[in-house]
């Protein structure tokens, strides 16, 4: 039974492990833009240019290898990511990684991304980091998915490939839309 958590883990304040930042900036390159973040994030993420909390994000133009770990609360969390997936259709952003919970696949916002993207679904639960970048949460309560755009899905396929499995843009859609036709 899901039980929920304390007030500080509800909190959009949690951080990418610096692990899984080292295997986006082997797929991505140079992280131009982090979207969502805050200073202390960017002890870890480095991106050329970010923005925080009340920088407008989601008015301005995104451009650039993007790294997006949105707020994980709604409407929020929708919002960036669609933010994002229209950036990349215009051709502003040429290639992002994002981290987003695994446990909305039935929501509109993560069928149009699991529907443009390459996804992975980690067979073990991520971990995220919020005071310090070596003290890693080992108890986030919901499954995670690490989604690719852009032209490099090998390079993201054997980077991410032992985190667990992959599918290809649209085919993890189709797999959720046959489920839902066998329940």
């Amino acid at each position: 039974m899901y039980r929920t958590p304390p007030a500080a883990a509800r909190s959009d304040e949690w951080y990418t492990d610096p692990e899984l930042l080292g295997r986006v900036r082997v797929v991505l390159g140079r992280i131009h833009l982090d979207p969502a973040s805050c200073p202390r994030a960017q002890r870890v993420v480095q991106a050329v240019r970010w923005y925080g909390r009340g920088d407008g994000a989601l008015r301005r133009p995104w451009s650039g290898q993007t790294w997006l770990n949105p707020p994980f609360s709604l409407p929020l969390l929708a919002q960036f990511v669609r933010h994002l997936l229209a950036e990349y259709e215009a051709r502003r952003v040429p290639a992002a990684m994002l981290i987003v919970p695994g446990d909305r696949t039935n929501q509109p916002w993560c069928q149009e991304l699991i529907g443009a993207a390459s996804v992975c679904w980690p067979k073990r639960r991520v971990a995220f980091w919020n005071r310090h970048p070596r003290l890693l949460a080992k108890s986030n309560p919901r499954p995670s998915l690490l989604a690719y755009l852009g032209p490099h899905v090998g390079r993201f396929v054997e980077v991410c490939g032992d985190l667990g499995v992959i599918t290809p843009p649209g085919a993890a859609l189709e797999q959720l839309r046959q489920e839902r036709i066998a329940a």
